[in-house]
């Protein structure tokens, strides 16, 4: 076969002529991408100017995971409350060194000698934080217990809580928010969210109906309401602080007598681990299953002879609710969790946060740059930035893809569910942000991934700290940003 000359100048010239059509297309791409970029970057600016930000303070950080390319940022380096956003540390972290089949065991046990159907000794219940245990599942247990044939024990019926330290809050936690569901007692041993709910309903020219749900002998409701003539209905529903002992539910205000009303409040209990122990006394002896002996709470291990049933849920299970719901009895035992699976007894929200410390040393971040001091957000005490935890998001996104799904899966969906279903309801963010969001007094956060009709994701992190009364202006500020970006796109 023989080229002329003609045919390989003509065959240069066509491969001349591509390559420089690909140059000319990638520079235009590369172009077109950061004229996208730089339009971003104005429009964000655009909003520092507004009077809100006279008194309110704001960290922001917007990266482009699909181009690898930092997009902007604003004050991202300044350390702020995360308030609930601290949950994707914690949640990261035990995804990390955990792996989402790691398994929470809430465990029956007994201590001494079986003979036919009578233990020659106590009944023990072990939990190891499973934070979603319920009445159904504890149902199921005391079943298998019952077809096991067991029909009684001659000792006591034991509460093991050695897996945590006595410490039954977060260090910072707001001492007025005790009552409420937002912060429960933390135990290794979960019954119902370690909470109540306390339902008040009055109808015209009739008594009050007043339910507590899960129902607990020591629960003891003072109804103070009012009947009178006044229009406007008033009713509060709230537990004595005050009393670490009993559970003192107060119900107060003013009604019309020929009004209805209906209003439920969910508290926390104190001694949930007790109350655990109740339920399971009670319901056993409803199986034909007596406990000859007292019931108490055991902070040191307990020695046990046998198995007799346990519980299970996986850590794949517990972040979904966990970050959908921003639930922060969940984030607190998943925190701890990480150094129970070491073996370590008697754990600390300290013991936690050291393996978040590991993480952002290994994703190359100094943790002696943040204050973490719970795994929830609660606390005030919490001081990270927008760069952190946008660079954990981005490197989740690029290095632990495994990690990367379920993590989003778990954040709330703009306009679909979880903390995010009443927000972002319109397009381009319906359907198209999946962030965590954080509130606390004075505090409005939000970080995650936002996917633009182009296919492309942001990753991104708002922190608003300082606000007054303006919790729904700082949400359609974070609306704003984001739809910012996405129209850019």
């Amino acid at each position: 076969m023989y080229i002329t000359l003609k045919t390989y100048k003509s065959a240069i010239l066509s491969i001349l002529t591509f390559t420089l059509s690909c140059v000319v297309l990638s520079s235009s791409s590369v172009t077109a991408q950061s004229d996208i970029h730089n339009t971003i970057k104005l429009r964000l600016d655009s909003l520092a100017h507004i009077p809100f930000w006279d008194t309110v303070s704001c960290g922001i950080r917007v990266f482009d995971a699909t181009e690898g390319k930092l997009v902007y940022e604003n004050n991202a380096r300044k350390l702020m409350h995360p308030a609930s956003n601290m949950k994707i540390l914690t949640t990261m972290t035990a995804l990390h060194y955990l792996g989402p089949e790691y398994t929470y065991r809430t465990d029956i046990l007994r201590k001494g000698m079986r003979t036919d159907k009578t233990v020659q000794g106590d009944l023990v219940v072990r939990g190891s934080g499973d934070p979603d245990f319920n009445e159904a599942d504890l149902d199921s247990l005391l079943q298998i217990l019952q077809h096991d044939g067991i029909k009684e024990f001659t000792g006591n019926l034991i509460a093991d809580v050695s897996l945590f330290d006595s410490v039954r809050w977060g260090k910072g936690w707001m001492w007025d928010d005790e009552t409420g569901s937002d912060a429960p007692w933390l135990t290794p041993l979960n019954i119902a969210k370690n909470c109540v709910k306390v339902t008040y309903v009055k109808l015209p020219a009739r008594q009050p109906e007043i339910s507590i749900v899960p129902n607990y002998s020591s629960c003891v409701i003072f109804n103070e309401v009012v009947l009178d003539t006044v229009r406007k209905i008033s009713v509060s529903i709230n537990r004595d602080g005050n009393d670490m002992i009993h559970n003192i539910f107060h119900i107060s205000g003013h009604v019309n007598d020929n009004d209805t009303i209906s209003i439920t409040e969910e508290l926390s209990i104190v001694h949930p681990a007790l109350r655990f122990l109740e339920l399971v006394r009670s319901k056993l002896s409803n199986l034909g299953i007596r406990i000859l002996g007292k019931d108490s709470v055991s902070y040191g291990k307990v020695e046990t002879t046998a198995l007799l049933c346990e519980k299970s849920r996986n850590l794949g299970e517990i972040v979904i609710p966990l970050n959908k719901e921003s639930d922060n009895l969940s984030a607190e035992m998943v925190l701890r969790s990480i150094p129970a699976a070491r073996g370590k007894l008697h754990i600390t929200a300290a013991d936690g946060l050291r393996f978040i410390d590991s993480l952002i040393s290994y994703y190359g971040m100094n943790p002696g740059n943040y204050r973490l001091v719970d795994g929830s957000g609660a606390s005030h005490y919490n001081l990270i930035s927008a760069e952190l935890l946008g660079r954990l998001l981005e490197n989740c996104f690029y290095q632990d893809r495994k990690v990367y799904e379920l993590l989003r899966t778990s954040f709330p969906w703009g306009g679909i569910d979880g903390t995010l279903r009443k927000r972002m309801k319109q397009a381009p963010l319906l359907g198209n942000v999946y962030a965590k969001t954080g509130t606390i007094s004075g505090v409005s956060s939000l970080s995650g991934y936002l996917h633009t009709p182009n296919n492309k994701i942001y990753v991104f992190s708002i922190v608003m700290q300082n606000h007054f009364g303006k919790l729904y202006r700082c949400h359609e500020l974070q609306a704003e940003f984001l739809r910012i970006i996405s129209d850019a796109e």
